[in-house]
Parts: structure tokens; sequence; C-alpha cells
């Protein structure tokens, strides 16, 4: 694998034009890191300096447009229930398996969350705006017309006489 600033700008437009994620050595940022290291210890003049400065500004704008392409990847497949991180860093392979795991356990726990129950009554009469017990406003509804509300406010008004079960 080749290490230079023209090398690392042809990854970065080869990045910017695809969709998806490009294939990078494992060892790619680790190769990158040494050289800019060499490169730092090695700058007495005001080009080494700029020479410096260019290659850590293009490959940190890599690494965050990888970073947002890996993000979405993880997504995807943490919904289709599959890990596939070849081509990636190993860097960005830790990162994409962890952020897989993560969403796929926030997707179980939002399956399993408890659906809202609702009733759909009809109204008996026009029925004022008001408050169900969870804060939210509901209402106001005319005679005859077909409500779909929570359970607890559903209760209310069969209680009062001012709706009726369909």
């Amino acid at each position: 694998m080749e290490v230079s600033y023209d090398a690392l700008r042809r990854v970065l437009l080869d990045e910017r034009k695809s969709a998806g994620v490009q294939s990078l050595d494992e060892g790619f940022y680790e190769s990158y890191r040494e050289h800019l290291r060499k490169l730092r210890a090695g700058t007495n003049d005001a080009a080494g300096i700029k020479a410096f400065d260019d290659m850590a500004r293009a490959l940190k704008e890599l690494s965050w447009l990888r970073l947002n392409k890996i993000t979405l990847k993880a997504l995807r497949d943490s919904q289709k229930n599959t890990m596939d991180g070849e081509g990636l860093a190993l860097e960005e392979k830790g990162f994409y398996t962890d952020a897989v795991n993560i969403m796929q356990k926030f997707g179980e726990c939002a399956e399993c969350a408890p659906a809202e129950r609702k009733h759909r009554l009809r109204a008996k009469a026009d029925v004022p705006a008001f408050a169900s017990q969870d804060g939210s406003g509901l209402g106001p509804f005319k005679k005859g017309e077909i409500l779909d509300v929570p359970e607890d406010a559903g209760a209310l008004l069969l209680k009062r006489g001012l709706a009726e079960e369909i």
C-alpha cells in the first residue's frame, strides 16, 4: 500500500464519488498515522508544515466521511440482521460491530414496547376539548363523530355517557 499525500487524495476522491464505503486495507489508518508522525518530526520549514497540515486535514475528512457511511451501513445491516465489515480498516471494524450490536439491541427494545391501546367510540354529544391522563389534548368532538382515543380517555367518556362503543 502506497502511503503518500497523492494516494490519500485518490482514496478521498473515490470515497466522495461513491455512495457506499470503499474498501481499505486493515492497517490503512495506522500506516498514515505513522507517516504523519514522521512528517511532523521532520518539519522545520513552511513547506513541511503545509505538507503535514494538508495530509492531516485530508485524513480527517476521509475518516469523517467514512464514519458517516459506516454508520448508515450499520443501520441497514442491523435491520437486515447481518454483519459484514469486509473492506473496513481495523479501527472501523470495531466501530461498525459495536454500532450494529447497539442498533440491534435498540430495535429489540422498540419491538417489545407495549403498543398504546385505543378505544373506538362514537360521540353521543358534543364533547369539549380536554386533557387525558398522560397530558395530551383531545377533542373537541362533535355528536356522532367516530373517536379513536386512548383507553383511559375512552373509559372516562363512556362513564360520563358522552360516548358509546361501536
